[in-house]
């Protein structure tokens, strides 16, 4: 039998198999939803400019202090910030791919293109499954995709 703890973590029995796959597939949008956001306010491309407080961060992108705060730690927690003290500063990864100063491989068009595009499509995979559609719909791009 499996109930869920304090932390709100599958806890197993004996008998079970670990349902930890299930949860982390389950709860894989979040992560994702997270890098969308950081990468839609341009929190990897302030970063570029050096390590931040998060007050200054949340005041280089306009945003409130609070919610900067919740992206900004969730982003740490995928290990594409780092924080020293009370300051944040792009992973390797990040300055890498995210910042668009990194000279690699910019992955922030193909963060647009999942977000803006391709996330909301997927939020009608249900309906188009039980109605025999495709999800993919019409596109309605803008300038800048």
């Amino acid at each position: 039998m499996e109930i869920m703890n304090s932390k709100s973590a599958p806890v197993v029995s004996q008998n079970a198999p670990n349902p930890l796959q299930i949860f982390e597939l389950a709860t894989g949008f979040m992560r994702a939803k997270h890098l969308f956001v950081a990468g839609e306010l341009g929190i990897f491309e302030k970063l570029a400019e050096g390590p931040a407080t998060f007050d200054e961060l949340a005041a280089k992108l306009g945003t409130p202090r609070r919610t900067t705060r919740i992206v900004a730690d969730a982003v740490t927690a995928l290990g594409l910030l780092e924080r020293q003290g009370d300051k944040y500063r792009n992973s390797a990864l990040a300055q890498a791919h995210l910042s668009g100063s990194g000279g690699a491989v910019d992955m922030r068009p193909f963060l647009r293109f999942w977000n803006r595009l391709s996330y909301k499509r997927w939020l009608g995979l249900e309906d188009s499954v039980r109605q025999g559609k495709g999800v993919a719909g019409e596109f309605n791009f803008t300038p800048e995709e």
